[in-house]
C-alpha cells in the first residue's frame, strides 16, 4: 500500500475561514482545499481521503510517496541540462574589450574598465575560434553556435567582430552548423554600413541598445552629451530596418514615467515595428554602492511596475513580453544560459568565465581558450550551484527560484536566511492571485492545471 507525504514544494497562497489556495512550485498546480482537508495534508493524515482525492492530489504534486526525494528530482533534471554532452545549441558571450565610450554610473564593470583595457588581438581571435571548434568537435547533434558580443562596448572592436564571425562561419558550414550572433551595445557607434555588414556577413540576428530615460536622465546616468542621446535614438530607428532591435529600458524609481514617454516617442519615429522589441528591465545595485539601494525596485515592486508598463502598451501589436503573467512553473530548463558545460564568457585576453558579471575579475577566471578549463574550483562552483546548498533544497520555491543558479545573486544574510525569499514569495503570490482573477474557471477543487510535463 502506498504511503504519502505533504510536498515540500507546496506554497500557501491565500486562506480564509473555510478554504485555502495551494500552489505547487514543481507541478505549477493550483488547488482550492477545505481548511480541514488542508490541515490533514500538512500533518500527513491521509486515512480519511477518498481514492479519487488521493489521485487528484498526487496528480498535482501536492502529495508524493513518502520515500520520494523531491529535491533530488529537481537537481537531476537541472543537471541533465547542465551536463548535456551533445546539446543542439551552444552559446558564447565574447567581450573583445572592456573599454567603453560611455561611463554608466551603475556599470558592474566600472572597477575593471579603463582606457587601457585590452582589445582582442588577431591571434586571440584565432585562439577563440579554435577553442570553440575543439570543445564541440565530437558533438554530432550540434545545430547552432550562438555568439553574443558584449563589452565594455563591443563595437569599439567592430573589425574583430567581423573577422571572427566570417572565419568561424566558414569553419562551421561544412558541418552544417549555423552561426547566430547578437550584440549588446550602447548604440553610439552604429551606422547603416555596419548594420548591413553585420547582418549579411556576420549572421547578426538581433541587437540590444540600452536607454535609461529621456535626455537629461540619459546624459546624467551615462555621463555623456545631448548629441550622443540623439544619435542613439536615431540609431534605434535605423537598426529596426535591419534586424530585431531590443530596446532595454533600464527602470528604477526615478525614471519610470520618463520611460513611458520615451516609448511613445520611439514608436512615433519611422521604425519597423515588427523588428522593435521593448524590454522593461530591472536595474540592480550590482556594485553595492552605499546609499543608492532605495533607488532600485525590488522584485515585487518591479513586478507591479512591469505589469503596469505592459498594460499601458496593450494597443501596440508588436511588443515584447505582452502576454499576461502566467503561473510560475518548473520547466526543467536552466535559468542561467551560461551554466551548460560548453557555454562560456570569453574576454579579450582569451580568459574563460561562467558569468558576464565576472568579466575583469581575475579571481573568477575558470580557464582560457588555449588550455581550456583549468580552475576547477571556480568552474564547479558555478555549474554545481544547485547542488551546493541544503538551505535551497529545503525551500518551497526551489524549483522556480530565479537565484539558486546565479553566482551573483545567490546570497544569504547572517542568520542564514535567503535575502531573496520574502520578495520572491510576494511575486509568486501576486502572480497566482492575478491568474485566478483572470481565469477563474481554471481553478477548481479537483482541477489541476499546468502540470510539469503536460
Amino acid at each position: 500500500m502506498n504511503t504519502y507525504k505533504y510536498s515540500k514544494y507546496n506554497v500557501l497562497i491565500d486562506t480564509d475561514n473555510e478554504n485555502v489556495i495551494l500552489f505547487n512550485s514543481f507541478s505549477g498546480g493550483i488547488i482550492k482545499l477545505e481548511l480541514k482537508l488542508y490541515d490533514n495534508l500538512v500533518n500527513n493524515h491521509f486515512s480519511n481521503l477518498k481514492s479519487q482525492e488521493i489521485e487528484t492530489l498526487v496528480q498535482g504534486g501536492y502529495i508524493v510517496q513518502s520515500d520520494f526525494d523531491e529535491s533530488h528530482r529537481v537537481e537531476r533534471l537541472f543537471q541533465n541540462e547542465c551536463l548535456n554532452p551533445k546539446p543542439e545549441l551552444v552559446t558564447y558571450v565574447i567581450a573583445p574589450t572592456l573599454r567603453c565610450n560611455l561611463n554608466c554610473i551603475y556599470c558592474f564593470q566600472k572597477n575593471y574598465r579603463s582606457n587601457d583595457s585590452q582589445r582582442v588581438s588577431d591571434k586571440t581571435l584565432d585562439n577563440i575560434i579554435n577553442f570553440i571548434l575543439k570543445i564541440n568537435k565530437n558533438n554530432s547533434n550540434l545545430k547552432y553556435i550562438k555568439i553574443n558580443w558584449f563589452g565594455g562596448e563591443p563595437l569599439l572592436c567592430y573589425d574583430a567582430i567581423v573577422r571572427l564571425s566570417c572565419k568561424i562561419q566558414k569553419k562551421l558550414e561544412p558541418r552544417g552548423i549555423k552561426l547566430l550572433t547578437g550584440i549588446i551595445t550602447n548604440g553610439v557607434l552604429l551606422d547603416a554600413n555596419k548594420l548591413s555588414i553585420l547582418k549579411d556577413k556576420c549572421c547578426l540576428r538581433h541587437l540590444q541598445i540600452t536607454i535609461d530615460g529621456e535626455l537629461e536622465t540619459y546624459c546624467a546616468k551615462k555621463q555623456t552629451t545631448a548629441d550622443v542621446f540623439k544619435k542613439v535614438i536615431d540609431n534605434i530607428r535605423l537598426a529596426t530596418h535591419y534586424v530585431e532591435t531590443v530596446v532595454r529600458l533600464n527602470a528604477d524609481k526615478t525614471n519610470y514615467e520618463e520611460i513611458l514617454r520615451l516609448v511613445d516617442f520611439i514608436y512615433s519615429m519611422d521604425i519597423n515595428e515588427t523588428n522593435l522589441k521593448m524590454h522593461f528591465a530591472q536595474l540592480r545595485n550590482y556594485t553595492n554602492d552605499f546609499g543608492v539601494e532605495n533607488l532600485y525596485f525590488d522584485d515585487f515592486e518591479y513586478e507591479l511596475k512591469r505589469k503596469d508598463f505592459l498594460r499601458r502598451q496593450h494597443h501596440r501589436e508588436h511588443f515584447l513580453s505582452k502576454k499576461k503573467s502566467g503561473v510560475p512553473r518548473f520547466t526543467g530548463k536552466l535559468n542561467c544560459g551560461l551554466l551548460p558545460q560548453f557555454n562560456f564568457v570569453i574576454d579579450g585576453d582569451g580568459n574563460l568565465y561562467k558569468c558576464e558579471h565576472h568579466l575583469g575579475d581575475d579571481s573568477k577566471i575558470v580557464g582560457d581558450v588555449i588550455r581550456g578549463t583549468i580552475n576547477y574550483p571556480n568552474y564547479t562552483q558555478c555549474i554545481n550551484s544547485i547542488n551546493n546548498d541544503s538551505r535551497c533544497k529545503s525551500c518551497n520555491l526551489f524549483p522556480i527560484c530565479n537565484y539558486v543558479q546565479c553566482t551573483v545573486m545567490h546570497e544569504f544574510c547572517g542568520e542564514g536566511k535567503c535575502k531573496m525569499y520574502d520578495v520572491q514569495l510576494k511575486v509568486v503570490k501576486s502572480r497566482i492571485k492575478n491568474y485566478m482573477r483572470e481565469y477563474t474557471e481554471d481553478v477548481e477543487t479537483k482541477e489541476i492545471k499546468n502540470q510539469y510535463g503536460s
